[in-house]
């Protein structure tokens, strides 16, 4: 979601956020992906949340395919 939110984002500074020596003096960070680039998150670290909630919702899936099996089988031993 950083990566909506800062993607071509401006950023600006207050006058207690410049570093340097006046009159010399810069906002250190101007745009979101600095930011982005700062906090080391590139764009291939963006997949890895997608892909790892994919592959939970894959699992649970599974998973509960296989119980479910497995109680149909049990009810269906026990009926005859």
């Amino acid at each position: 979601m950083l990566r909506n939110e800062y993607t071509g984002l401006q950023l600006y500074c207050t006058a207690d956020q410049l570093v340097g020596i006046p009159p010399n003096q810069v906002c250190p960070v101007t745009t979101g992906e600095q930011e982005l680039a700062k906090l080391g998150l590139t764009y291939d670290t963006m997949w890895q949340p997608a892909l790892i909630l994919l592959a939970f919702g894959l699992f649970y899936r599974l998973t509960g395919l296989v119980m479910l099996q497995y109680q149909t089988n049990r009810v269906l031993s026990r009926a005859t």
